[in-house]
């Protein structure tokens, strides 16, 4: 099994087909919430296209970490990026847990990223979700939502039943859930944390990087912390 820290440095086109992560069957059958009625069938995920399709919006941006045959920036609705998720293994420690993002529902929000697409077959997108369950363990829940790209705001989506991993904004049922905290405290942790991927504040500044990369994504990172 591949360690927290090879988890860390791999980078795109670095996923190997060689039974990289084997996990516990409980991380595979976390929960699948559907939005919109969007059906969730034995594969691993498909759209109304057939394809294996996941959304990023934190490290997944600049680091998706596995093999992805396209990769779309876009925005998601009704949710809103915030800092509210803890991380022990990465980032941080279970002595010090870093602040790293999840997503919170709220009406009439929008959410930037990026959708990757895995294509070639059930096994390579197992590969890819193995993966992803391994790196991002602290979320507790998967989500399909609707996905719309750049430049096309229609009301109708590009991609359906595209996955993202949630977090449940309850302390008693998730234990890696912080929530919010006054913006001192906040910055503290960021800027203290470290793990085995390196320090959070390194973490929060890629997340900036990517925003001075890609226009779409200025607009919404700055409303991740109480300060707006």
């Amino acid at each position: 099994m591949s360690s927290k820290h090879e988890i860390c440095k791999t980078g795109p086109g670095s996923f190997k087909e060689s039974g990289l992560l084997k996990l516990p069957a409980k991380l595979l059958s976390r929960q699948i919430t559907p939005e919109a009625s969007l059906s969730f069938p034995k594969r691993v995920i498909q759209t109304k296209d057939g394809v294996f399709w996941v959304f990023g919006y934190g490290s997944l941006v600049w680091n998706p970490g596995f093999e992805y045959d396209e990769k779309v920036i876009g925005f998601i609705k009704d949710y809103k990026r915030v800092f509210d998720l803890a991380c022990i293994d990465h980032r941080g420690t279970p002595e010090h847990p870093a602040r790293t993002c999840t997503l919170e529902h709220q009406e009439g929000a929008i959410c930037w990223g990026a959708a990757y697409s895995v294509l070639g077959g059930p096994e390579k997108e197992r590969l890819a979700m193995e993966y992803l369950e391994k790196r991002e363990c602290e979320y507790d829940a998967k989500t399909l939502v609707n996905f719309y790209k750049e430049g096309d705001f229609s009301d109708e989506p590009s991609l359906t039943g595209v996955i993202v991993f949630t977090s449940t904004p309850d302390k008693e049922s998730n234990k890696y859930y912080l929530g919010p905290a006054p913006l001192e405290d906040m910055v503290r942790q960021l800027a203290t944390a470290s793990g085995p991927c390196g320090n959070n504040r390194e973490y929060l500044f890629l997340l900036e990087k990517a925003k001075l990369e890609n226009p779409y994504l200025q607009s919404t990172l700055s409303s991740c912390f109480p300060c707006g």
